[in-house]
């Protein structure tokens, strides 16, 4: 179902990644109304 892409700059960290995808998958489910299981994250990074 939703597929969100992000572009971030590099320097994130692992954790920041992690609670970044587990907070946008919680909302985007239950926006679209859809399981957790559906919505998708690709990330992207640049220097």
């Amino acid at each position: 179902m939703p597929i969100i892409t992000v572009q971030l700059a590099k320097g994130r960290s692992s954790e920041q990644k992690q609670k970044f995808v587990e907070m946008i998958t919680k909302e985007a489910a239950q926006t679209f109304d859809v399981k957790e299981e559906w919505v998708t994250e690709i990330f992207g990074e640049y220097a």
